[in-house]
């Protein structure tokens, strides 16, 4: 996941794709909520709407793989970016149940502190 991570922070989205497929391909070998775990870690290592087109490829992969598990999984993220990507429209947010809205709230406060703690 270092390695994805350093393709996310350059934009090299045809690596991360790449190395993105090879980290599915481990899944089988790893307990189920390990790969939870090691799942949401990655994804929020590279939370930001700097970040959408990246989020949005691995969506797809994870979507032609069939992958409905995790994508249930990183549904608070997926609805993070969503909101970045309509520029922070709250009906996003509104469409969602109390439960998961607390959820995208929390990544959406802890993202902007992390950026805004960057920028200091």
């Amino acid at each position: 996941t270092d390695l994805m991570k350093k393709e996310v922070k350059e934009k090299n989205i045809g690596s991360v794709k790449k190395t993105f497929i090879k980290f599915l391909s481990y899944k089988k070998y790893i307990a189920k909520e390990k790969w939870s775990e090691y799942l949401i870690n990655l994804f929020g290592s590279f939370l930001g709407r700097e970040n959408i087109e990246i989020y949005s490829e691995l969506e797809e992969i994870l979507m032609k793989q069939g992958n409905e598990n995790d994508l249930k999984l990183l549904f608070p993220i997926a609805k993070a970016f969503e909101y970045w990507n309509k520029n922070e429209d709250a009906e996003v947010l509104d469409r969602l149940n109390p439960e998961v809205r607390e959820v995208v709230e929390d990544i959406l406060k802890k993202t902007e502190n992390r950026e805004s703690i960057k920028e200091e």
